[in-house]
């Protein structure tokens, strides 16, 4: 039962790959930022692709949450 779980888990993580986009969207950002912040929205989209949303939905939700991101760290640089 363990390697079948294991086994969903992977082809969920492959098969949900190509929908999130793998560069930063917004170009703003330095790039210590931007690899941090492009971590949490891809994990925020494989959140979302576990839970049943489309592939539409996952971008936007990567889209967000990087913009978010991004904010948030920009703020308290200031």
């Amino acid at each position: 039962m363990r390697r079948l779980c294991v086994a969903a888990v992977l082809l969920t993580l492959l098969s949900s790959c190509s929908l999130v986009p793998s560069s930063d969207t917004d170009g703003t950002a330095v790039a210590s930022r931007g690899d941090y912040c492009t971590s949490v929205a891809r994990l925020r989209a494989q959140d979302a692709s576990y839970n049943g949303l489309d592939g539409d939905m996952q971008k936007r939700i990567y889209a967000r949450s990087y913009a978010d991101c991004v904010a948030a760290k920009n703020k308290l640089l200031r």
